[in-house]
This record gives C-alpha cells, sequence and structure tokens, in this order.
C-alpha cells in the first residue's frame, strides 16, 4: 500500500479523482490517507453493485475517474482495450510477487494497496 500512496503524494498528482466502492471503516480511512497525503485528490464513492460496469463504460468513452480502486481481475479486458495507464516500475519497496497478478506483457498496469497471506490450517484432532 506504500507505493501507491506515494503515487498519490506525488506532486504531479494535482487535481485527480478516485473511484471507489469502499464503506464504513475502510471509507474513512481512505478519506484520512488522502488528506494527509494527497489533498488534491477527491475520492468519490459508489455503489458496489454495477461498479465494474460503471467503470469499464467510462473507460471505453475515454471518460470516468483518473484512478480507481478495483480488483485485478479486469486486468486483461482493459489492457486489450488500452485503457490503462502504464506505470513505471516503483521502488524496492514492494516484492516482484506482490506486482506479478498486475503485469501484463511486462508492464505495470497497477499497484497494490494490501496484500492477504491466506493459510491453510489443519485441525489438531484430523484423522
Amino acid at each position: 500500500m506504500l507505493a501507491a500512496l506515494l503515487f498519490l503524494a506525488s506532486p504531479q498528482t494535482a487535481d485527480l479523482t478516485l473511484w471507489h466502492a469502499w464503506r464504513g471503516e475502510e471509507k474513512q480511512a481512505l478519506e484520512r490517507v488522502l488528506k494527509e497525503l494527497a489533498p488534491d485528490v477527491r475520492a468519490v464513492g459508489m455503489p458496489f453493485d454495477g461498479f465494474s460496469e460503471k467503470i469499464s463504460a467510462a473507460l471505453s468513452h475515454q471518460e470516468g475517474p483518473d484512478l480507481f480502486i478495483y480488483p485485478h481481475d479486469r486486468l486483461g479486458q482493459w489492457r486489450q482495450e488500452n485503457v490503462l495507464l502504464e506505470l513505471a516500475p516503483p521502488s524496492d519497496q514492494l516484492a516482484d510477487q506482490a506486482l506479478e497478478a498486475l503485469r501484463d506483457g511486462g508492464s505495470i498496469y497497477g499497484l497494490p494497496l494490501a496484500t492477504k497471506a491466506l493459510v491453510l490450517y489443519g485441525r489438531r484432532s484430523s484423522p
């Protein structure tokens, strides 16, 4: 998440709009971080239902947000439509594994906001 926040806080990111579908504590945390690190980025919350369709429709018409928070599952589609900004590789702050899902043809098109370790646990009394 630090690399994404540093990108948002860089001086060239004045007057940007960020779409998200976060609610509750996530939304509040995002707003606090933006206020502190990137006050010129305006966060616009959207209902989750239909969010992906709104993004896709806006991007296909060269409209919509400058930035958006969304899972990486549509990266291929959006790359084929040529609507995503190619990003410079971040410094060593992110492990290569964290960026793999956001690469297409060797280029990076997104920055992870979070990483999650899924763990398979075993029950002690299992046979």
